[in-house]
C-alpha cells in the first residue's frame, strides 16, 4: 500500500465479516483497516507486522473481535521522521464499541502497541503481550468501559516524558486486574490528563462527555 493508506481496506455497510489466519505485513502504510459502519467482524490467528505505519486499524467499528494475533514491529515510515504519534501503533482502536481482543501480541513496535484512540467503549481485553514497544498501550480521551486481565506490559523503551508502560489519559472506567507491569522506562502506569477534561461525542449515541481521568480500578 502507498503511504498512508492500508493493504486491506474494509469499509461502508459491510457486516459479518471474517478474517482467519491472513497475514498482512511490509506495506508502507497500513497492514488493514477496517471502518464505519462495518460490525460484526471477527480477525484471528493473523498477523500484521513490518508495516510503515499501523499494524491493524479499527475505526467505528461496532461488535469487533480480535482474537490470537499480532502486530509487530510497526511504524518503521514514520519512525524515520521521529513521528510517533497519530493513526500509529500496532493496533489503532478508533472509536470501536464492544471490542474483544483475546491474544494479541504486540513487540517491538517502533510506536504505541496499541492506542484507544477516542469515544471507544465496551472493551474486552485478555492475554495481552505488550513487550519491546517505543511505547505501551495508550488509552486516551475514551468513556469506556475498559477491562484488562492477564496481561503483561515490559520493556517499554522511550525516555521521554508522558510515555510509559501503560497511559491512561483524560479517560474513564478502565479497570485493571490480574495484570503484570515490569521494566518499562519513565514508569510503569502512568495516569494524566489535561486540566479542564477534552469533550468527545460518542458517535452511535450522539451523547457528549466531557473526559476527566477517573473511576480508575
Amino acid at each position: 500500500s502507498c503511504h498512508g493508506d492500508p493493504a486491506v481496506n474494509v469499509i461502508g455497510k459491510s457486516r459479518n465479516i471474517l478474517f482467519d489466519s491472513d497475514t498482512f505485513i511490509w506495506n508502507s502504510g497500513q497492514g488493514i483497516s477496517l471502518s464505519y459502519p462495518a460490525s460484526n467482524v471477527t480477525v484471528m490467528n493473523s498477523t500484521a507486522n513490518h508495516n510503515g505505519g499501523s499494524g491493524f486499524q479499527g475505526y467505528r467499528l461496532k461488535n469487533v473481535l480480535w482474537q490470537n494475533v499480532e502486530g509487530s514491529y510497526n511504524n518503521w515510515r514514520g519512525a524515520q521522521e521521529a513521528y510517533y504519534e497519530w493513526n500509529t501503533a500496532g493496533m489503532h482502536s478508533f472509536s470501536d464499541h464492544n471490542e474483544t481482543i483475546s491474544g494479541f501480541t504486540a513487540k517491538y513496535n517502533q510506536t504505541k502497541s496499541i492506542h484507544w484512540d477516542t469515544a471507544n467503549a465496551d472493551i474486552t481485553v485478555t492475554s495481552f503481550l505488550s513487550s519491546q514497544n517505543m511505547i505501551g498501550p495508550l488509552y486516551e480521551k475514551n468513556q469506556g468501559p475498559l477491562s484488562i486481565s492477564g496481561s503483561t506490559f515490559c520493556n517499554s523503551q522511550s525516555m521521554a516524558s508522558g510515555y510509559a508502560g501503560f497511559i491512561l489519559r483524560n479517560s474513564e472506567k478502565a479497570t485493571l486486574t490480574g495484570n503484570t507491569f515490569y521494566n518499562n522506562n519513565v514508569a510503569q502506569l502512568l495516569v494524566t490528563g489535561e486540566v479542564g477534561g477534552i469533550s468527545v461525542t460518542d458517535w452511535e449515541t450522539l451523547v457528549g462527555y466531557n473526559l476527566i481521568t477517573s473511576h480508575i480500578t
